[in-house]
Order: structure tokens, then sequence, then C-alpha cells
């Protein structure tokens, strides 16, 4: 499948009431930590990012939510195409200015 087809495909089948659900499940565990808020499997990135990552970050990011991706998944350009699709989430010069990030691998 060529970087195009990946760019559309996979993300929320109703944009709305789905954004909602991984919403509420992310508030949930922030309000409770420690707690697992399962999550359907809303969203289908492209590898090595997960479909629960790729749900949260559909939830969060819009245009005005700077959006840092760690190395890993920096080089990836079907995962950059999906975000950038998806999100229309910019990509800052240096993970100091985002808003959000997203990281394969934990520091």
């Amino acid at each position: 499948m060529d970087i195009a087809a990946q760019s559309i495909e996979g993300g929320f089948a109703d944009p709305v009431f789905n954004a909602q659900t991984v919403f509420r499940a992310v508030m949930d565990a922030m309000a409770r930590p420690g707690s697992v808020q399962p999550l359907p499997a809303l969203a289908r990135p492209p590898a090595p990012l997960s479909g629960t990552a790729g749900a949260v970050a559909l939830a969060l990011c819009d245009n005005d939510t700077p959006l840092w991706l760690d190395p890993a998944l920096h080089t990836s350009a079907a995962i950059g195409s999906w975000l950038g699709f998806h999100t229309g989430a910019p990509k800052p010069p240096s993970r100091a200015r985002a808003a959000i990030s997203l990281l394969r691998e934990p520091w």
C-alpha cells in the first residue's frame, strides 16, 4: 500500500463520536491515576504506532496542537503523513515547543 492510501485509511469511522469516546477515556485515566481505561479499536495507524496511541492522537490533536514525534516515529513517512492528514497538527522544530509528544519507547 502506498503512503497516500495509508494516510487516508485507518482514521475514525465516526470522527465526532469516536473522538468523544477516546477523550472521555483519557480524562477518566487522568482523573484516576493507575486505573486502566479500555479503548475499543477505533483507529488503525501505520506501524509502529499502536492503535491506542493513534486514537489518542486523533482525539487530542488538531491544527492548533503542535505534535512532536520521537526519532523512531519521526522517521516513518507513513506515520507523519497519517497524523498530518487526520489531525492537521503542526510539527514543531523541537520537543520543547510541542503541546503533545508521542514516544515509541518510554525514556
